[in-house]
């Protein structure tokens, strides 16, 4: 796969970042996915997001650029110090100006009709770093001999430290401490439900897709095993299995991979929008195509949304004061004295009726 793969620079002929011309071959990075070898940008290395039980093919296609320092995680961000540096990495742009343009250069001998995607042309996939590339996912087809200029709308939503206290289940996100994934260090939904698509094509097949993670000794899903494989694809939200990687005890209990992986409780989502698309008109060569792809924020300014509880039990308590003084004017004392005539006072009138003696007649027209 590693031989037959188009190279870096068979693809890119320009890469510009922040307005700057660039090397592309230490912009991007190969990494393998479901769909063969691909190219990311802001791609953290290996050793910040996959364990030790991770063994994968990935790292022969992955080169040094991909090895520095990590100034960034999912839960916290930056660091203070890094905060409002554009060396940090991952790269942050300065607000919604240009961020990354690339020409990209196809040979038409190269193309094939018979390929998943009906139309020709460029796959690209947003995602947060850390989270493993998913190619058959949520994508954006960039077609060929265009100039399209993509906007992206990030959106983010974060919890709020009141709910920390609640189960996972009632919350329905995790926080990175609340659960454990094998071959990720890093916890993402996109994670979690790999390798529970993983783990159950190893329970029921004998094997795993080649893209997948794995541990040393676990077979490799060939033609053999294509159509098991493609059944529990198609099924994936009906397997259950038993899931133990939940520190709760609650988790001990048989659940499909879209149950077990909530969201994480800071969890980031892009969405691109195509802005401009033109024609692209150029003189390069007859038998091939250029496309031109410029990606940039929409806004300098993010508004995310918050997960909260709708009432505590401070807000419930105080509410049910609140509405009692307003329509019946009562007090601490006046709980008390309800309490009062609903029990002391009403035996003590049952006791006193019995106590009286019954009215007779015939005694009162004697006396008269």
């Amino acid at each position: 796969m590693s031989n037959a793969a188009p190279k870096l620079d068979d693809i890119f002929l320009q890469c510009h970042w922040t307005k700057n011309n660039r090397d592309c071959n230490k912009m991007f990075v190969p990494v393998l996915t479901e769909q063969g070898i691909c190219f990311a940008f802001n791609s953290i290395k290996l050793t910040h997001y996959r364990t030790e039980f991770y063994e994968s093919r990935q790292k022969d296609f992955f080169t040094n650029n991909a090895t520095v320092n990590l100034d960034w995680d999912l839960e916290n961000g930056y660091t203070k110090e890094k905060l409002y540096n554009l060396a940090a990495f991952p790269f942050h742009t300065p607000g919604d100006m240009e961020s990354v343009k690339v020409l990209l250069i196809d040979k038409k001998d190269d193309e094939d009709h018979k390929c998943r995607v009906p139309s020709q042309g460029f796959k690209l996939i947003l995602r947060v770093p850390g989270d493993e590339p998913q190619m058959s996912k949520k994508f954006v087809n960039v077609p060929f001999d265009q100039k399209v200029s993509l906007t992206i709308k990030p959106q983010i939503m974060t919890t709020s430290e009141g709910l920390r206290h609640y189960s996972p289940e009632r919350r329905q996100c995790y926080y990175q401490n609340e659960r454990y994934l094998r071959f990720f260090t890093v916890y993402t939904q996109a994670n979690c439900e790999m390798e529970c698509q993983a783990n159950t094509s190893l329970f029921r097949c004998g094997c795993v897709k080649f893209s997948m993670p794995k541990k040393s000794g676990h077979a490799v899903c060939g033609i053999k095993n294509a159509e098991c494989f493609e059944d529990i694809t198609k099924n994936f939200g009906k397997w259950k299995f038993m899931s133990k990687s939940n520190i709760y005890g609650s988790d001990n209990e048989e659940r499909t991979c879209i149950d077990s992986c909530l969201p994480t409780c800071l969890d980031i989502k892009y969405k691109a929008e195509i802005e401009h698309q033109v024609p692209y008109d150029h003189n390069y060569t007859r038998d091939t195509r250029l496309t031109e792809i410029t990606i940039k924020f929409e806004d300098d300014v993010i508004n995310g949304l918050t997960r909260s509880e709708l009432y505590s039990t401070i807000d419930f308590i105080a509410n049910c004061g609140g509405l009692l003084g307003l329509f019946m004017g009562v007090s601490i004392l006046s709980v008390f004295e309800i309490l009062y005539f609903f029990t002391i006072r009403l035996l003590w009138n049952l006791k006193s009726r019995q106590q009286i003696e019954p009215f007779d007649s015939k005694k009162f027209k004697e006396t008269v």
